[in-house]
């Protein structure tokens, strides 16, 4: 008899970038006691950044996995982006979540980070993240949105 596995779904929440950031505090802890494992946020042009609310929401909940769908690739420069990751997962291990994508084309163009091939840029910033030097017990890969 071949048994398959079933794996559970992980049941999380989104935190819109559109939310006040005052109540994102309130908001993480309502969802860790709710009984949610996951809360989502990404970074969108012109409204409050993802970094800061992910320590927002981590350092309010104590099992709460917080992460990022979606980093802007070109609007980072890859070190500092490894360096928020780093900082985040090392402060709150394997509850940190970071995501990379390439945004769109015609943010990019507004805000002066457009490149010729928007592909290539995500794929560079990734590569920066094969955590050479970083714990990878502590670091979960960055998810890549495309």
């Amino acid at each position: 008899m071949n048994e398959k596995k079933v794996s559970m779904s992980t049941l999380g929440v989104v935190f819109h970038p559109k939310f006040p950031p005052e109540t994102l505090v309130n908001y993480a802890r309502r969802a860790e006691s709710a009984g949610f494992e996951e809360l989502w946020l990404w970074d969108d042009c012109f409204l409050p950044g993802a970094f800061t609310s992910a320590a927002i929401a981590l350092a309010s909940t104590n099992k709460l996995k917080v992460g990022i769908g979606l980093l802007l690739a070109p609007a980072y420069n890859p070190l500092f982006a490894a360096m928020e990751i780093t900082t985040l997962a090392r402060a709150f291990p394997g509850r940190f979540l970071p995501g990379f994508g390439h945004g769109l084309a015609s943010w990019m163009v507004q805000i002066g980070a457009a490149s010729k091939s928007s592909q290539k840029t995500l794929s560079e910033t990734v590569a920066v993240f094969t955590f050479n030097g970083l714990d990878k017990k502590k670091v979960a890969r960055p998810h890549t949105m495309r």
